[in-house]
């Protein structure tokens, strides 16, 4: 049977690109989203599938990441991811105390603290598992729901409540309703193999999806006028010290090559809930909220563009799950021997 012919190359082109498989949905429903703001919103099986329903998806790859592990991953998923996400609570923790009892309610470039207290504590869970996809382990990848969990807007806002003057109730109810998916795909991944075979493939299948819905709340005029110059400062930030703390802990800790660490450092579009959240009923900083909005969006671009990029070269040095290095083309007559000579990836 002849191979079908290939007309555009979309598949190559996505995985090209790094973080493309997420990225390149969400550049163009955010293209879409600023240009026709009511395209994606005519309703029907559209708005769902390609705006809001970003839920709805994530609770279905959390389905399918809980039916791709077993008791024992569980048991290795906390005692060697357990790591980051105690690391991202005590980022969060630091940093609502600066953003409360060191900072101005308005820093310096108009940063309203609440969003550098947004940015600095995000995580963005569907460029995560992109590259999870690209360079990870099974294990890796299932890490995805203590991922989602540290950039819940639930869990920030309840650390700034419980650090300082935020204002914010734990619901434990919504945070058990996040995992249900997951145990319901665990319970039934274990319970018979060939069901947890049948689900595995979904969670890379939807990262494009996902990534769309992330873009379709983006207005990139909005986030060049006024969160621009802000935001590339905060993505800067975030980078250099969110980045360089997961980095140097997964090499130095860990004993890791460094892209799972890496990879939890891109910012998500979800957190632009926490400023409004943190700000609303003050007077004098709810005309913040719509910059602040599109300092976040900013930062949500450029990070989830500049990581992929950093992790790739990471990976080239150091290797990957199983020690091999992504060069690039240029140095594709050196890969095999690169791979042959290196495998446990270190450089």
């Amino acid at each position: 049977m002849s191979e079908q012919k290939t007309y555009l190359g979309i598949m190559k082109f996505m995985k090209w690109i790094p973080g493309g498989t997420l990225i390149v949905p969400m550049l163009l429903t955010a293209i879409i989203n600023t240009v026709w703001p009511d395209a994606l919103s005519i309703g029907g099986t559209t708005t769902p599938l390609f705006k809001n329903g970003s839920m709805a998806i994530i609770g279905f790859i959390l389905f399918c990441s809980g039916a791709s592990i077993n008791p024992k991953m569980l048991y290795e998923l906390f005692k060697k991811s357990g790591v980051y996400f105690a690391m991202k609570i005590g980022i969060m923790v630091v940093v609502a105390a600066i953003a409360q009892y060191l900072l101005p309610p308005v820093i310096a470039f108009g940063v309203p603290a609440a969003v550098f207290f947004a940015i600095m504590t995000s995580t963005n869970p569907g460029t995560y598992l992109e590259q999870m996809e690209r360079y990870g382990t099974d294990l890796d990848r299932a890490t995805f729901p203590l991922v989602h969990l540290s950039t819940t807007v639930a869990v920030p806002v309840l650390v700034y409540g419980l650090v300082g003057a935020g204002a914010g109730d734990f619901d434990g109810m919504a945070m058990l309703a996040l995992f249900v998916p997951f145990l319901v795909g665990f319970l039934l991944g274990n319970l018979d193999p060939a069901f947890a075979k049948f689900f595995k493939p979904g969670v890379s299948l939807m990262i494009p999806v996902l990534g769309a819905n992330f873009g379709a709340s983006m207005n990139l005029v909005d986030a060049v006028v006024n969160g621009a110059v802000p935001g590339i400062i905060m993505s800067v930030l975030y980078l250099v010290v969110v980045l360089g703390l997961f980095f140097l802990v997964d090499k130095l800790v860990l004993k890791r090559p460094g892209y799972q660490g890496v990879a939890w450092c891109s910012v998500s579009g979800s957190c632009a809930a926490i400023p409004p959240l943190i700000m609303a009923g003050n007077p004098t900083l709810e005309a913040f909220i719509p910059v602040g909005v599109a300092m976040v969006t900013t930062a949500t671009i450029v990070t989830n563009l500049i990581m992929p990029l950093v992790n790739k070269k990471i990976v080239a040095t150091w290797g990957d799950a199983n020690g091999d290095r992504h060069l690039p083309a240029s140095a594709a007559g050196e890969a095999p021997s690169a791979r042959s000579s290196n495998p446990s990836g270190q450089a």
